[in-house]
């Protein structure tokens, strides 16, 4: 309770879980970009970068974290902050 997981000891608990999910065909994994979603009935139509359309039950949207607002330190010049590392 008085500290966080190293990362790479969540990452490698994050993939034993996804792979878990594949094994137990509860997820399917695709390495391919979605380019678009649409519902179709209770489910979504997804249609990758390739042009195939699959079926998925549940649609997550995973994009990341959001870039870092922006912030000032009293006394040092705005060039020499780094504002977003990405």
């Amino acid at each position: 309770p008085q500290s966080f997981a190293a990362r790479g000891d969540y990452g490698s608990y994050l993939q034993a879980q996804l792979d878990e999910a594949i094994k137990a065909r509860a997820v399917q994994a695709i390495d391919a970009q979605a380019v678009s979603a649409r519902p179709a009935g209770t489910a979504w139509a997804v249609t990758l970068d390739g042009g195939a359309v699959f079926q998925a039950d549940t649609l997550v949207l995973a994009t990341g974290n959001g870039r870092p607002a922006q912030f000032a330190i009293s006394g040092w010049p705005d060039e020499d902050i780094l504002q977003d590392p990405w």
